[in-house]
């Protein structure tokens, strides 16, 4: 577009067609927060745009009306890099090794996770954003790569003192080189959403993190390793559009590219879904109903012994249920016994 400052010369394309726009996904991205400032680098929002999503700031806010009112308009959500997690929130003492935290980002990104997460909607997570999704469904975060393996090897040689079976040297996690240049490669698992996205079996990444993945929980699988092991990527495997890269592909271009377009792809079928779901009428016509009520079971309370309540309903935009109760016969049960 040629400059000017005619705000009339510029409107005349847009009033020129109907409709102004077509419908692009709404991506909402995770905020960085420093100095009193919500903040994010450009890198991640002009890559949603290239893809072909619509990109959204959120705010590290923990006010839950805020994020479920975001959550009920986003299609998709993108979970950026930065600081260290308190790791009070892993249960754990701080190491001599972990660098700054982000106090005002955890609970935030944290309650943001695990509620999209009940919404079915895609995510994509990226450095920290991987580490987000491991922390707040289940997984671990190591403090420290470098630490984390001395525990391991001082581990191993004491348990076995004649061999070593860690051979794997440590790479540099924390590149000094510019943000936008590979430094080392990741092996991908061939039967996983990455590869069916990069269709290679190694790539070239950069590498900004000297913290990663432990533990992925039960939710998730690794799908991507560096050379010494270190967990480069994860994906769920509950068939629900998740994945997260320990890289940062907003900085690679093209070739980080893929993954943007594979969120805005996934969450323009997760908009259309919901549009489906707004139209239609979505009856389970037999709910078995276990005997819980004793049990102080409250259809109105998210309650994980139970597979049906109202919290489970909306988020998987059913409408309604029929209950069938289980109920004892005292009638045949006396003819029974009569016999």
């Amino acid at each position: 577009m040629t400059k000017t400052f005619d705000l009339n010369e510029v409107l005349t394309p847009i009033y020129s067609a109907y409709p102004e726009a077509s419908h692009r996904p709404l991506i909402g991205l995770t905020a960085n927060f420093a100095d009193g400032n919500a903040m994010l680098r450009n890198h991640y929002y002009e890559q949603v745009v290239a893809a072909g999503g619509v990109p959204v700031i959120i705010p590290p806010v923990t006010d839950k009306d805020v994020i479920i009112n975001t959550l009920d308009q986003i299609d998709g959500l993108l979970l950026t890099g930065g600081g260290d997690y308190n790791p009070l929130w892993a249960g754990e003492q701080p190491s001599p090794h972990l660098h700054g935290i982000n106090a005002e980002r955890d609970l935030a990104e944290l309650l943001l996770t695990r509620l999209a997460y009940n919404r079915q909607i895609p995510m994509l997570g990226i450095c920290r954003g991987i580490q987000t999704l491991a922390l707040a469904l289940g997984g671990k975060v190591m403090q420290d790569i470098a630490e984390n393996r001395a525990d391991e090897l001082k581990k191993d040689s004491e348990t076995h003192p004649l061999t070593n079976s860690k051979t794997q040297k440590l790479i540099k996690h924390s590149q000094e080189a510019e943000n936008s240049e590979p430094t080392h490669t990741v092996k991908i698992e061939v039967d996983s959403t990455l590869y069916n996205i990069y269709r290679r079996h190694e790539i070239y990444v950069n590498s900004l993190h000297h913290q990663a993945v432990s533990d992925t929980g039960k939710r998730f699988r690794v799908t991507a390793t560096a050379p010494d092991g270190t967990i480069e990527a994860i994906e769920s495997i509950e068939f629900k559009s998740v994945l997260g890269v320990q890289w940062h592909p907003e900085w690679l271009e093209e070739d980080g590219m893929r993954v943007f377009k594979w969120l805005v792809d996934e969450a323009n079928d997760f908009h259309s879904a919901k549009h489906l779901h707004a139209k239609i009428l979505t009856l389970d016509t037999h709910c078995d109903t276990p005997m819980f009520f004793p049990q102080g079971i409250h259809f109105d309370q998210r309650d994980k012994r139970i597979l049906v309540d109202l919290h489970k309903m909306t988020d998987g935009r059913q409408d309604a249920v029929t209950m069938v109760a289980y109920l004892h016969n005292r009638r045949r049960e006396r003819a029974s016994l009569q016999r």
